[in-house]
């Protein structure tokens, strides 16, 4: 296997189990690792690498650790280091100057916190190759296994806020409309992501749930490409460094190959197409400043049919997000960050339904701009860290819907009266948004951290004006000998009504103040060795709530604004709460394993009762097993949850008569998965193939239920039909490296 860069795997042995302090000018990108590291524990791996190159470890506190010189190699040793470690060039090390508090205060993360390095994305299986697809395996994450966007414990798909190197992205899906089932985030280009599922600071905004943090890769200081070939997308990859080191640049291009795989096969049900690329150059202008130019583009071509061909969907979709980020270096305690943004996305969606007895037809077409400006401060002393900034959005949308729908009488279900509905909706809504942030850390002692916040958010547009919000945030941690750490956080949340969210598709024509969240999280972590035991507990509170749509009965739909089992959701409030246990263990002689276990309960206030929400899963457990060599990487993973909730119906004088909201359950979801992947040195090229297959057991896995009432024996008989998630997802592909 071609060499691996050091620093990605410093990463990826010490994980979310040691915490490492490190540079590029201290471990620079030419350092490379072309074999196993040696056997031991995390930390004497760790070290064995680090000698090589004259480094060493420095504790600053239990469980975080600076890179410091311990002897600066010479050329000549460098040349005798075992074929483990190679270095092209010996790099000039500066001396790192650790202060304790000021470390601990940068690198410590409040909240509920996973890091997810490049290595973590890449090496568990994956649905579809989709990067979002390992959140699903994360605690108080509740997904039926498709969807790239799962629910974060009790919230809506839409109550995460997704970030690509600091710009806010909307709408970051390819299928939308049709479960979102892939995002706009090639894996290859996913340098880490930093996952928060609650308490997180005041820096965070407009969303109540979650923060999903993605920076993308650094490139290495010589030109590397990348071509890939699955199943579901082609891809290419490229990234290198110019004017002697000071400019970089990255370019990614992704393609669907759903619609070959569609015609191999001889499918019937359409050809679903999409692209997508991100473009990055960056240039350090002198040693306070540097600047980078980024372009995000994508776009989905999808023409979609069920089998009958009795409903057919079509649509386009586009999205392009333009940004500039611009830092400099006041000082060694000062820093800011500028950020430009201009970002567009066009919408367009036609639907037919021509089935007996129920007709309908679609015509939607949206489109929306958002030019921003974001300005971040922050100043890190030894005892404090003070961050704070401001935010300008310009808001414009552009909406133009038309449905129609007609049901027979007795469809779909006997007793139903005649129905027919018309919509027609052309707002044009346009406004701002403006939000500020100020957030202290403070080391009181070696032992005690406190972080106090507050936000402050403000919508105009169309019945919106000035519905300012004031979102206070605290946190708190104490760090016990022996490497045991509680936390507690506590804040609220607010999430606005966004101007691209306006559901027209349901005769909505207006816009419902900002939802609120509260959340109380506390934590414990705890080292045993090499082993990380993590539990916490957390309650949300959520008020404000604006009503929501759903198909009660059956979510897999191509147009379900359209569909007899579309309702209102209209909650005054909500509850969720939950306890999660997790244990992993990592870097163990090529050995690493997981589990994590997750006890939550989501429910709805609905006219008085407390209503279990649709996502409501109350028992999760998920374990993993990977081994990985020079040569080999395999992993292995199982997932079980509780079935999700659905609406029971029974007959009464041959009338369908359906039962409280959410009063019985799906069978449970089991799924186990396996990803096997394969390296291959090839001179200056590495191949690297690889089998990926959801569900390898083929788990059937209860999604959706249709009721059909029958004539049998001379009297009517109730019909239940259960449709399935995918019993199976396989991908196979290849990639070269050179």
């Amino acid at each position: 296997m071609a060499g691996r860069p050091l620093a990605e795997v410093l990463v990826e042995l010490a994980g979310d189990h040691l915490q490492l302090i490190f540079n590029d000018e201290l471990v620079p990108p030419q350092l490379l690792v072309s074999e196993e590291p040696p056997a031991g524990s995390r930390r004497q791996r760790i070290e064995a690498l680090l000698k090589r190159h004259g480094l060493a470890l420095q504790e600053i506190r239990p469980g975080l650790y600076s890179v410091v010189v311990a002897s600066v190699p010479d050329q000549t040793s460098l040349a005798a280091a075992t074929p483990a470690a190679v270095a092209v060039e010996a790099p000039a090390l500066p001396d790192l100057l650790v202060t304790t508090s000021r470390y601990q205060l940068l690198y410590d993360r409040p909240g509920s916190h996973d890091f997810l390095s490049a290595a973590d994305v890449s090496k568990y299986p994956r649905a579809a190759d989709e990067t979002l697809q390992v959140l699903h395996r994360l605690p108080g994450s509740a997904s039926a296994g498709v969807s790239a966007p799962p629910h974060i414990r009790g919230g809506e798909r839409g109550e995460i806020l997704y970030r690509l190197d600091g710009l806010q992205l909307y709408e970051p899906f390819h299928g939308k409309n049709f479960l979102n089932i892939v995002s706009i985030f090639d894996s290859r280009f996913v340098q880490a992501i930093d996952f928060y599922s609650g308490g997180f600071t005041a820096e965070y905004g407009d969303r109540m749930s979650a923060v999903v943090d993605i920076r993308s890769m650094e490139p290495p200081d010589t030109l590397s490409a990348e071509l890939g070939l699955n199943l579901f997308h082609s891809s290419l990859l490229g990234a290198g460094r110019y004017a002697g080191g000071r400019g970089h640049w990255l370019a990614s291009f992704r393609r669907s190959n759903l619609d070959e795989v569609s015609d191999l096969t001889r499918s019937n049900y359409g050809e679903p197409h999409y692209f997508d690329m991100l473009l990055r150059t960056g240039f350090k202008l002198n040693e306070a400043t540097r600047i980078a130019f980024n372009y995000l583009h994508s776009e989905d071509n999808i023409s979609v049919n069920n089998s009958s061909k009795s409903e057919v969907a079509d649509a386009d979709y586009s999205n392009d997000y333009f940004w500039l980020s611009l830092w400099h270096d006041w000082s060694d305690a000062l820093s800011s960050e500028l950020l430009l943004s201009y970002t567009t996305i066009e919408n367009a969606r036609d639907g037919l339904i021509e089935e007996p007895g129920h007709r309908g037809e679609l015509f939607d077409r949206r489109s929306f701009s958002y030019p921003a400006l974001k300005l971040d401060f922050s100043y890190a002393a030894s005892r404090w860290l003070a961050r704070w900034g401001v935010e300008a959005r310009q808001l414009e949308a552009d909406y133009r819907y038309v449905s129609s729908l007609a049901l027979d009488a007795d469809v779909p279900w006997p007793g139903q009266p005649p129905r027919s509905r018309r919509i027609d909706l052309a707002p044009n809504p346009e406004g701002h948004q403006l939000a500020t942030y100020l957030t202290v850390r403070y080391a009181i002692s070696p032992r005690w951290t406190v972080e106090a916040g507050l936000r402050w958010d403000d919508q105009e547009y169309d019945g919106l004006e000035h519905a300012d919000q004031w979102s206070p945030r605290f946190n708190v941690q104490y760090q016990f000998p022996a490497g045991t750490r509680l936390r507690l956080a506590a804040g609220r949340f607010y999430q606005t009504h966004g101007i691209n969210e306006l559901q027209v598709g349901d005769g909505v024509d207006r816009f419902f103040p900002a939802q609120r969240a509260d959340h109380l999280v506390l934590g414990l972590d705890h080292d045993f060795g090499d082993i990380r035991l993590r539990i916490e507990g957390w309650y949300k509170r959520f008020d404000a709530l604006r009503p929501r749509y759903e198909n009660f009965l059956d979510p897999l739909t191509l147009i379900p604004e359209l569909q007899p089992d579309r309702i209102e959701v209209r909650a005054t409030e909500a509850k969720a709460r939950g306890v999660e246990l997790s244990l992993a263990r990592r870097g163990a002689g090529g050995w690493s394993w997981w589990f994590n276990y997750s006890w939550s309960r989501v429910t709805d206030r609905i006219d008085g009762d407390w209503v279990a929400r649709s996502w409501d899963q109350r028992h999760t457990l998920n374990v993993g097993l990977n081994w990985t060599t020079q040569k080999w990487d395999v992993s292995l993973t199982g997932r079980y949850h509780s079935g999700w909730p659905t609406t029971s119906a029974r007959l009464v004088n041959g009338r369908l008569v359906f039962g409280k909201r959410n009063d019985e359950r799906f069978e449970d979801f089991k799924s186990v998965d396996i990803k096997i992947a394969r390296f291959f040195a090839l001179g200056e090229i590495e191949l690297e193939a690889f089998l990926d297959v959801t569900n390898v057991f083929l788990f059937e896995n209860p999604c959706c239920v249709e009721y059909r009432v029958s004539t049998r024996s001379g009297g009517p008989q109730l019909e239940r039909e259960q449709d399935y998630w995918p019993r199976i997802v396989p991908n196979l592909g290849l990639y070269w490296r050179f």
